[in-house]
């Protein structure tokens, strides 16, 4: 009978220890399931807030300031192409095709201009410009509409609410380093992006106050 009751014992021991990789497979595969539900634009905000918090820092806030709003843009581009592919309204096309246009343009100008800030390994970062830049990303998570928040809204007013908050951020990023570096010689490209896309986030609170209720 002890023999019997240690096999049996052993046996749910080892039934369990086989189960818990089960589970945590079956975890796994919830999870993914679940970002695959996520709103496809907010996947691409994901996805530029990783590319922008990868990009190494130094001591130059002119190559920082570069660094981080090539991957912002490239977010932009991305976001306005799935508008121009997807959407129904004809502003909200017009307005993404202007986004891609221009901002692929200043994409180029950013990577050549990046080439008078070359990277320099070890350098301390200004830590007002880190700080202020945390604060904007925090900002911008803060006002993108959550996934429930986005439920039951089209493609186009998805796309006119998600990229609002994106739009304020690269302005508050431009405003930032202008107050940082009022000298510099990239100064009239980040007034550029201020005024541009100052015009556009007002296009789209229009958009979405008589469009998106």
């Amino acid at each position: 009978n002890q023999s019997r009751f240690l096999t049996i014992a052993g046996l749910c021991l080892l039934s369990v220890f086989l189960c818990i990789p089960l589970l945590a497979a079956d975890g796994e595969q919830h999870k993914e399931h679940h970002a695959e539900k996520k709103n496809v634009l907010l996947r691409m905000m994901d996805s530029m807030m990783t590319e922008m918090e990868s990009v190494p820092l130094d001591a130059s806030v002119s190559g920082d300031f570069l660094r981080q709003m090539i991957p912002h843009h490239q977010g932009a581009v991305e976001m306005a192409e799935y508008e121009i592919k997807y959407g129904k309204s004809p502003e909200m096309i017009r307005l993404a095709r202007k986004i891609v246009t221009a901002q692929q343009k200043e994409i180029a100008e950013m990577e050549a201009m990046l080439k008078n800030y070359p990277y320099r390994e070890g350098e301390t970062v200004p830590i007002k410009y880190v700080d202020a830049m945390n604060k904007i990303m925090m900002d911008m998570m803060h006002q993108t509409p959550t996934d429930e928040e986005l439920k039951g809204k089209n493609v186009d007013c998805s796309f006119a609410m998600v990229m609002l908050p994106h739009h304020q951020a690269a302005v508050d990023m431009a405003m930032v380093f202008l107050k940082l570096e009022p000298q510099s010689q990239l100064v009239t490209f980040a007034q550029g992006i201020v005024s541009d896309q100052k015009k556009e986030i007002e296009q789209m609170q229009k958009f979405i106050e008589n469009d998106c209720k």
